[in-house]
Formats: structure tokens, C-alpha cells, sequence
């Protein structure tokens, strides 16, 4: 059962898909929104020129946090860990996004993606509801509370990660 009308939700999101659009076209990635699934694809590149494909989807949001995952560059299927760029150690910038494991066999581990929480399957138990997702101090390395904000932190973890974690077929 939604917690938020579709509609408002499809609001919300479409007012804030218009600058990750522009960060998109400013830092060249292509962005693709699907309205009608609120589902957003984001390609974006590794250090190597390794393709990677980050797709978020907003049901719920921003009551609650999108969920954020890596697909198949080509295909846009789930493949587990060989869609994920491994992260690189120490991340030069700090540790603020990383990588772990999760259900899926990856998840992009930060406040703002729900797959990160234990109660949907992620590795943290430790940050309390999702609906408390954009309390600050939740996440003790990074914050972003807007669909941009988030995008562009991902992708520069994915610019300065290092390969996959698994071979792409």
C-alpha cells in the first residue's frame, strides 16, 4: 500500500528531476525519467570508461528515500555485483559512499537510498526508519536530500571507483 498519493509524488519528483536533468547536461550523462513509473536511468562513467547504469525509483519519496540501484549498462537487467563499480579504498575524497553487500549481492550503501536499510534487506540496522532518513546525523559521511544531490554524489564515487565488482557478461 502507497504511503503518498501517486500523484504528489509524481510532483515532487518531476520538480526535482529538472536539475538533476541540468547536472546531467552539465557533466554529460545521459538522463532518462520514466513519469509514469517514476523511475529514473542515469548513465554514467568510471575512471576507465567503464559504463555504468544507475537507475533510482521514487515511490513514496520523499516520505520516504528513492531506491538506488546499478543495472546491466547495456541491457538495464539486474545482475547483482557486476552492475556495481567497486569502490575505490580509502575513497579519496573520504569514505561516504560505499558499496556492500546487500540482497541483491550490492547496494549502494547511504541514507538516501532505501535498499541500504535493514528493514528492506540492506546491511543498516544501525540508522534507525526510513521514514528518518533525512535526519541529519543519520548518515555520519554524507548527506543529500534532493534527487541531484544524490545522483551527483553516486557519480562521484562511480568516477573515482575502481572496475566493477564482477565480470559483466
Amino acid at each position: 500500500m502507497a504511503l503518498l498519493p501517486v500523484a504528489a509524488v509524481r510532483s515532487r519528483v518531476d520538480e526535482e528531476v529538472t536539475a538533476a536533468r541540468g547536472w546531467a547536461e552539465r557533466h554529460g550523462c545521459r538522463l532518462e525519467y520514466d513519469e509514469g513509473d517514476l523511475r529514473l536511468r542515469v548513465a554514467l562513467a568510471g575512471p576507465d570508461g567503464e559504463a555504468y547504469l544507475l537507475e533510482g525509483r521514487f515511490d513514496d519519496y520523499p516520505t520516504l528515500p528513492p531506491s538506488w540501484r546499478f543495472l546491466h549498462p547495456r541491457t538495464g537487467k539486474r545482475i547483482g555485483r557486476a552492475a556495481y563499480p567497486r569502490p575505490a579504498s580509502p575513497h579519496p575524497r573520504g569514505t561516504a559512499l560505499v558499496i556492500q553487500s546487500g540482497t541483491e549481492g550490492a547496494v549502494v550503501c547511504a541514507h538516501f537510498n532505501r535498499l541500504a536499510f535493514a528493514e528492506q534487506g540492506g546491511p543498516h540496522g544501525d540508522w534507525g526508519s526510513l521514514a528518518e532518513w533525512r535526519t541529519p546525523g543519520r548518515a555520519a559521511y554524507t548527506f543529500a536530500e534532493t534527487i541531484g544531490d544524490m545522483v551527483a554524489r553516486i557519480a562521484l564515487e562511480v568516477a573515482d571507483s575502481a572496475g566493477r565488482m564482477g565480470e559483466l557478461q
